[in-house]
């Protein structure tokens, strides 16, 4: 999984801007492949979800 991940990140370093890595070089490298192109999508949803839950948490938490 180590070695997919980082031979992912180099292609997408070469497909994008120089030394810089963003997440539409990666999509643009896996949208062919449907399944992990729907789960990418998927797991970076549910991270902005958790992030903006955290913060009403923690907004909530600071007005007590």
């Amino acid at each position: 999984v180590l070695h997919y991940i980082e031979q992912l990140c180099i292609k997408a370093l070469n497909v994008g801007k120089p030394n810089r890595l963003g997440l539409d070089d990666i999509y643009y490298l896996i949208r062919r492949d449907q399944k992990k192109y729907a789960r990418v999508k998927e797991l970076l949803s549910m991270s902005e979800e958790l992030k903006k839950a955290r913060k009403a948490f923690d907004d909530a938490k600071n007005i007590d």
